[in-house]
């Protein structure tokens, strides 16, 4: 029973919550930075976090994390975070007179103009020196290993050699001149 009501308290919460987003945001299926964290905050913390308080994460398991009374504030904490993160971003739209829906369709149907100054003429061989003298302290650098530690991992070094190697990366050159 316990656990048919926190699934359906978690989705109600999520339901609310994208809808609260989609406000705030004027979109749920535009890849921006906002969207990104918001994604990123329901796959990581908030599934976690239903997860953890169902015991049906390995982690929280291994770690001991089954007492009830933290596992029901972390959820508690996780769901009020669904709700609360797209009102502070409602607010701050209300506060910013910013309309995200109404600036995202500008964003999309606005004519797409190339400006070309004359300073953007020398960007391009300067970055292509930056690249070249990047390749050389690169190939400078592999030169003075005798192999790269995570190439040794993949082929299967004890951990002692993979410490040692990496020991070997930053700290066995003669002129350290990378610290």
């Amino acid at each position: 029973m316990e656990i048919i009501l926190v699934l359906l308290v978690s989705v109600a919460v999520l339901i609310v919550s994208l809808y609260l987003y989609r406000i705030a945001s004027g979109t749920l299926v535009l890849l921006n930075i906002p969207n990104i964290f918001f994604y990123f905050y329901v796959l990581m913390v908030y599934v976690g976090s239903i997860l953890m308080y169902l015991g049906l994460d390995m982690a929280s398991l291994y770690l001991g994390a089954t007492d009830k009374i933290i596992l029901t504030k972390m959820l508690l904490s996780t769901m009020s975070g669904m709700v609360l993160i797209p009102c502070g971003m409602i607010l701050a739209n209300m506060v910013f007179r910013f309309d995200a829906k109404q600036s995202f369709d500008q964003y999309w149907t606005a004519k797409v103009e190339r400006i070309v100054s004359p300073r953007d003429t020398y960007v391009f061989p300067f970055m292509i020196i930056v690249v070249a003298i990047s390749i050389v302290a690169l190939v400078m650098y592999l030169r003075q290993l005798s192999t790269i530690p995570i190439v040794a991992l993949f082929g299967g070094a004890s951990p002692a050699e993979l410490a040692y190697l990496r020991s070997q990366a930053t700290n066995n050159f003669g002129n350290h001149i990378h610290r």
